[in-house]
């Protein structure tokens, strides 16, 4: 079964995704299925059984027209859990055009991994009927390819995050006990 948290569908465009919670879904929190400057930010993302967020022709038109350069989406001042998939996934796709993740930027997020087994920050080529993928990223290798550079990627293998918790840590307002949510996180990792 494929399903998304938040999905952003064919060409969607100069949309901000900010201050949601997107827990236990059955493929990505988030996916954007092409589409230019979209910004996704001060969200929590959390358990995507094939990873947390994802693109789908990144930000080639109708047409399969690519501008180099163009960004999809901004990912910027998440908080982005997960146990057994990678937080940035591309999806396969048989088009002439190589489009890789350089079509996403990621900066001053927190990424929580909850299984020291498992290492894989992005995969590029996602299969998803197979769970196969082209390319695949290591914290180092992402971070050296100009990810995520700012942001605290860590293993919290003892983080129990039950949904009762998850929620009464997200206000209706995202506000003080979001804050305190993201310290809590911060001070397990030290």
């Amino acid at each position: 079964m494929i399903s998304w948290g938040i999905y952003l569908d064919e060409g969607s465009s100069n949309i901000v995704v900010e201050n949601n919670l997107v827990y236990n879904i059955a493929s990505e929190c988030f996916h954007v299925h092409y589409g230019r400057n979209n910004v996704v930010r001060n969200n929590l993302f959390a358990f995507g059984k094939t990873g947390i967020c994802s693109i789908t022709r990144g930000t080639m038109d109708m047409k399969c027209n690519f501008t180099k350069g163009d960004k999809a989406f901004i990912c910027e001042n998440n908080i982005l859990i997960s146990s057994e998939a990678p937080f940035y996934v591309k999806y396969l796709l048989d088009y002439k055009i190589k489009e890789d993740l350089t079509c996403i930027t990621s900066n001053r997020n927190i990424l929580i991994n909850t299984d020291s087994k498992y290492s894989l920050v992005a995969a590029d080529g996602f299969h998803c009927i197979n769970k196969t993928y082209k390319e695949t990223y290591a914290t180092e290798e992402w971070k050296n390819a100009g990810f995520d550079s700012n942001s605290i990627i860590t293993v919290l293998e003892n983080l129990h995050l039950s949904q009762d918790y998850i929620r009464s840590c997200v206000s209706e307002t995202m506000g003080n006990r979001f804050t305190e949510f993201v310290l809590a996180l911060k001070n397990q990792r030290i």
